[in-house]
């Protein structure tokens, strides 16, 4: 590799900043060296254009808003007289050839607006220039107003840029040199707490698509594995409702079991068996009135059930990461608070899915379509 990495430069402000990186562009244009300007915010890409239309050099700007026109902007950015603004994100995987006379000038010169938040950004943007062995060049002009530096504190920032105060240049590269670190760092400790996040997700999905995919490929459902799964619905609501009366037994049943309703007056002590015994017989019902058609509709009512459960699921997940995240670190385990509310929230939906898969099985509606084909109006 023969590009030249020069050292970076540093300033206090931002317009001290980009006057400098004016300048450069100005001085090799002259020369005819083509120029690359790589900022990582849009509205530096825009600000630096209107330096440039200031100071009568033709460019072509390149970001996410005109985007459209990528490749062919990046096709003439190694050509001779030619100046490009570009985002650090546009136009990657994208080589740069030199048109004819530009090794003669050194190659491209990439100058790069503002310290990254990693290196790799960096070593990305200084990448553009001296691709497959040939020259180029880059510089970095970075000040305490980048992006970067917020990390900083607006209190130190004002003291400096707003206020004024004397700050040496040495200072300023630590500061600015330590911000990216900082930052760099940050990354890498979210991408692994992404990882770790993800891994409890992962779990439940290799779970969940098991039985799920097991059902798709026509697994049947045992019906004393649904009988005993109604009974145990029943024995949790009861448990969950000592005091039942009437009124709410018969709301339970139109909710759960049955539209058809029997008002009888039935005792505190055998609600339970009552509500079981009202089960059987509207399971029983169903099976009779679906024939050898009742294990695919159990079947397609379980799955209805596992989605509409799973859906629920992986948005709480998510919404609970971000609370989490949101959460003092002081003496905490983060990760540790997610794995055991997602595991409480992951036997939650057990019961839930349960629950729905009954109220599926007895009181869907069913139809049946063209080729038979068997259409489930869901409760």
């Amino acid at each position: 590799m023969i590009r030249k990495d020069m050292p970076d430069k540093y300033f206090k402000t931002s317009e001290e900043q980009f006057d400098a990186v004016i300048q450069e562009t100005v001085r090799r244009h002259k020369t005819g060296q083509p120029v690359l300007l790589i900022a990582s915010l849009i509205s530096d890409t825009e600000m630096l254009s209107k330096l440039l239309v200031q100071e009568n050099i033709e460019h072509s700007v390149l970001n996410a808003n005109n985007a459209f026109w990528e490749a062919e902007i990046i096709k003439e950015a190694g050509q001779k007289n030619v100046v490009t603004v570009a985002t650090s994100m546009a136009g990657r995987g994208t080589d740069i050839h030199l048109g004819p006379g530009v090794k003669e000038l050194g190659g491209l010169c990439v100058l790069g607006i503002g310290r990254m938040n990693n290196t790799r950004d960096e070593r990305q943007a200084r990448g553009r220039a001296g691709r497959q062995g040939e020259p180029g060049v880059s510089i970095f002009y970075t000040s305490l107003e980048d992006d970067v530096c917020t990390i900083l504190g607006e209190d130190f920032l004002e003291k400096y840029i707003d206020k004024g105060r004397y700050i040496s240049k040495r200072r300023i590269k630590k500061l600015i040199n330590r911000s990216q670190k900082i930052k760099d760092e940050s990354s890498v400790s979210q991408r692994k707490s992404s990882v770790d996040y993800d891994s409890v997700m992962k779990r439940q999905r290799t779970i969940m698509y098991k039985t799920r995919n097991d059902l798709l490929d026509g697994k049947s459902l045992d019906e004393n594995v649904l009988i005993q799964i109604y009974k145990q619905n029943i024995d949790d609501y009861v448990k969950e409702n000592k005091k039942m009366d009437d009124k709410t037994m018969y709301r339970y049943i139109l909710d759960n079991l049955s539209y058809r309703l029997k008002e009888l007056s039935v005792s505190s002590a055998n609600k339970k068996e009552y509500l079981k015994q009202y089960a059987d017989m509207a399971f029983k019902d169903k099976k009779q009135l679906l024939g050898n058609r009742f294990s695919e509709y159990c079947r397609l009512c379980t799955l209805k059930a596992l989605d509409d459960g799973w859906i629920e699921e992986v948005d709480y997940l998510q919404q609970l990461q971000a609370a989490i995240s949101g959460r003092s670190t002081a003496q905490r385990n983060l990760l540790y608070e997610y794995q055991r509310e997602a595991r409480l929230s992951f036997r939650d939906m057990e019961k839930s899915i349960k629950k729905a898969m009954i109220r599926n099985i007895l009181l869907g509606e069913v139809s049946f379509g063209k080729d038979n084909e068997m259409i489930i109006l869901y409760p």
